[in-house]
This record gives structure tokens, C-alpha cells and sequence, in this order.
């Protein structure tokens, strides 16, 4: 008996032993697929970015990683054509944690040793749990630097990404500290939130915020001062009519430039119901017509501040004809483009609006000719409600705004009502209202 015991838990142990051995294998098998992926994803983003594993050395208890980030169309932008990390990985019993370095980027080391006399503020550590996660964590300690005769002042930070397996889900958050140039610029505190679910290459749902504590840029004349900058961006797929809405939120506690102000200024714009196919294809011409116009980005134009190159304007043009064939694929029943809690305080009085466009049959640029010569078309095409209100004092051309521009109209497109301007109207009936008075289309 004793010698049955003796001999399970000789096995035991070297099972237990070997376990290291095939966490290396199980996370090799991790890192390889992720990174199938991620190219599959940039390759939908049609930005040229990639991943690249250049060198996979798998020992018994450890394995070094050394991988290549390539910044496509993005390398004018930046001036770097490509990241490699080293990743130095210890296989544990329950998951394996790796530590990644830069040593291996020549700009970043003679940054470090120039600039930070040979103090690397960034830390990136990244985790392989059993579950087949990746969990990546990057930390930047506080630095600044000379440049340009100005110093930059970066505070602390971290990144912290969360990649589940076949990156179906995506969770993400930043927290940085925000920096300073001295007589330029400075930033305060950055967050940043996000939980994305993959539906396809091109279409995602979740959400995704981001805040800014305070920002202020100055020059000679001017200062610009924004606190408390919000965005926020939704994106919803709906499986059952394979649809696609996209919400986009901005907001500030205010905004100030010389003798100007503005108070509590929030917008939010939505694009609803897109069909999904027909987005997918719009996202695939988008982010075409964009790397085209990247790729003609000029650096040297850039940095010596003459824009970014005649190329790239002339790129634009031609672009401007793929934007728009892109955009006519989403012209589609159904498509409603909104924008609501349209608000800001002006030193003359709040303005506030919203307005909501609605196609009522699919359509393309050129079935919308004939409503120049008969706008009572556009009530076959259309759906629209819209309200705004602003302050009589601020508003210019007021007797315009107030009178009545075509014959139809039995008010202006605002109507006084005590200190403000006012201004509905919405489709109704197959009829379109305006402060109340229907529209008398011909």
C-alpha cells in the first residue's frame, strides 16, 4: 500500500513539474490566435496596420516573445514605421505573466538615454490566465524633457486592456495624469472607458467615454481654456432587423477663448438604423478613402508647418468622391440622422434645440433632384421634427429669421415669444408645420 501511495505521488509530482512546460505550449497557442486576429481586424480597418511575431522562443519555464507592431498608413503621422517588443515571459503553475520591454526600438532608447538620462518610465506587464484571456497592463511613471527650448511635463499614467478569447469582447481603460509644455499648452487629467463586442470586422457593440479635466493652449494673443471635456460614443446592433445605430456625445463645464464664453455646452448626434451590410461597406470605403489620404501625408510638411503636403489635398478631392459613394449606400427606409440636447449659456441667454431627420423609402442622390422643383416631394421622403430656442438679443438678422422666405410659409422660421426666438416644426399627416402653420407646399 505504502509503496502505491509513494509511486501516485511520484506521479503527481512530476505532473506538477511538467506544468510550466505545457502553460508554455497553452499560451503560445493564446498569443499565436490573438494575434491571427488582431491582423484580421486591422485588415478590416484598412489602415495597413499589422502584428508580426518575428521570433517565438519557448523554454521549459520561460519563453521570450519578440513582436512587431507596423504603422501602415499611420507612419507619417507618427515617423515610426514600426514598434517591436520583447516580451519575457515566466510560465506559472495558474497563469503566466510577462514583462515587455522596448529595447529593441533605437528611438526610444536614445529618447531614454538623451532625454530621461537612462530612466525608463515605462513599465508593461501582461497576463495569460488559464481562461485564454489577455490581460495587459502599461504604467508610465511622471517625466518631463526639453524640447524645442520648452519643457514637457508628462505625469504619471496607466493602460489597462482586456482581451478575451477570439477578442469577441474588448474592455479597455486609460488614466493618465494629463502633461504640460511650458507657454504652450497644458492638460490636465485623462480618463478613458470602453467595452466593445466584435459583431463583425466592421461593426461593434458597446460603449466607449472618455473626460478631460481641463485643457489650456496659449500663444501671443489668445488662451483657450475647456474644463471638464466629455465624449461618449454607443454603438448598438440589432440582430433582428440587422441594423446598426451609432450615438456620439459631446459636453463641457465650459468653454472660454479671450472675451468669449460659453457654459455647460452638450450636443448629441446619432446615425440610427443603418442597414448593417450596407455600413459594412460604407466602414470599408471610409477607411480606404482615409489611408489613401495617410499615405500622402508629407512629415517634413508637417513639421515645418506648411500643412501636410499638397498630395495630400489633392487626395482629398478624389477621396471626396469615395466618401460620397459611401455615404449613399446608407441612404436607406428607415435611416433617422438626430441631434438632441443641443444646449449652451451664452452671456445673452441659453439656446437650446434638436432635430430629427427620417428617410421614408430608400433612396439615392439622384432621386433627390426632382424636390428642387416640386418640395412637396420631399414629404414622400422625409420625416422631421425640430425645436430650437435661442435668445432675441443674440440672434442676427432678425427680421429675416422672422419673415416668411417662400410663399407657402404663414411665419418666419422663428416666431418672437418674450425675450427668445422660437422655432417647430415637424411632418405630420403628410404635411409639414411650421410654428404651428402648415407649409403650403406647391
Amino acid at each position: 500500500m505504502k509503496k502505491i501511495i509513494a509511486a501516485a505521488g511520484l506521479v503527481l509530482i512530476i505532473a506538477a513539474a511538467g506544468i510550466p512546460f505545457f502553460r508554455g505550449i497553452a499560451v503560445e497557442r493564446i498569443v499565436r490566435g490573438a494575434f491571427a486576429d488582431i491582423n484580421r481586424i486591422y485588415e478590416d480597418s484598412g489602415t495597413g496596420m499589422s502584428v508580426e511575431i518575428r521570433e517565438y522562443d519557448r523554454n521549459f519555464l520561460s519563453s521570450r516573445i519578440e513582436w512587431e507592431l507596423k504603422a501602415g498608413a499611420l507612419e507619417p503621422l507618427y515617423g515610426i514605421e514600426s514598434i517591436v517588443f520583447v516580451e519575457n515571459a515566466d510560465h506559472g503553475f495558474i497563469k503566466t505573466v510577462s514583462n515587455t520591454t522596448l529595447e529593441r526600438n533605437k528611438w526610444f532608447t536614445d529618447f531614454v538615454d538623451q532625454e530621461l538620462d537612462g530612466r525608463n518610465p515605462l513599465t508593461i506587464s501582461t497576463c495569460y490566465p488559464l481562461s485564454g484571456e489577455i490581460e495587459s497592463t502599461c504604467k508610465v511613471d511622471g517625466f518631463s524633457f526639453a524640447g524645442k527650448g520648452k519643457t514637457v511635463q508628462v505625469r504619471p499614467g496607466h493602460v489597462s486592456i482586456n482581451l478575451d478569447r477570439g477578442l469577441e469582447n474588448i474592455r479597455s481603460e486609460v488614466d493618465w495624469g494629463g502633461m504640460t509644455s511650458t507657454e504652450e499648452f497644458s492638460m490636465g487629467r485623462f480618463e478613458m472607458k470602453s467595452k466593445m463586442k466584435r459583431i463583425t470586422g466592421r461593426i461593434w457593440d458597446g460603449n466607449a467615454s472618455c473626460r478631460m479635466e481641463k485643457l489650456t493652449a496659449w500663444d501671443a494673443d489668445t488662451e483657450l481654456q475647456v474644463d471638464n471635456l466629455t465624449y461618449e460614443l454607443t454603438s448598438s446592433f440589432d440582430g433582428d432587423k440587422n441594423t446598426v445605430s451609432i450615438e456620439a456625445g459631446y459636453g463641457a463645464d465650459m468653454i472660454a477663448s479671450g472675451d468669449s464664453k460659453i457654459d455647460k455646452p452638450v450636443m448629441e448626434v446619432a446615425v440610427n438604423h443603418m442597414d448593417a451590410k450596407r455600413y459594412g461597406e460604407f466602414a470599408k470605403l471610409w477607411s480606404e478613402a482615409a489611408a489613401g489620404i495617410l499615405e500622402k501625408v508629407d512629415p517634413e510638411a508637417i513639421k515645418e508647418g506648411r500643412g501636410a503636403g499638397k498630395a495630400v489635398e489633392r487626395q482629398m478631392g478624389r477621396a471626396g468622391m469615395q466618401i460620397a459613394a459611401a455615404c449613399e449606400k446608407l441612404l436607406t427606409k428607415g435611416l433617422e440622422i438626430r441631434v438632441s440636447r443641443l444646449q449652451a449659456d451664452f452671456p445673452q441667454g441659453r439656446v437650446k434645440g434638436s432635430i430629427m431627420l427620417k428617410l421614408k423609402k430608400d433612396m439615392t442622390f439622384v432621386r433627390f433632384l426632382p424636390i428642387a422643383n416640386d418640395p412637396a416631394a420631399a414629404l414622400d421622403v422625409f420625416s422631421l421634427k425640430s425645436d430650437f430656442r435661442l435668445p432675441y438679443q443674440m440672434a442676427q438678422q432678425r427680421q429675416t429669421l422672422l419673415s416668411p422666405v417662400y410663399p407657402g410659409m404663414q411665419t418666419g422660421f422663428f416666431v418672437k415669444k418674450g425675450d427668445d426666438l422660437v422655432h417647430k416644426a415637424e411632418t405630420r399627416d403628410g404635411k409639414l408645420f411650421l410654428n404651428g402653420k402648415e407649409v403650403l407646399l406647391q
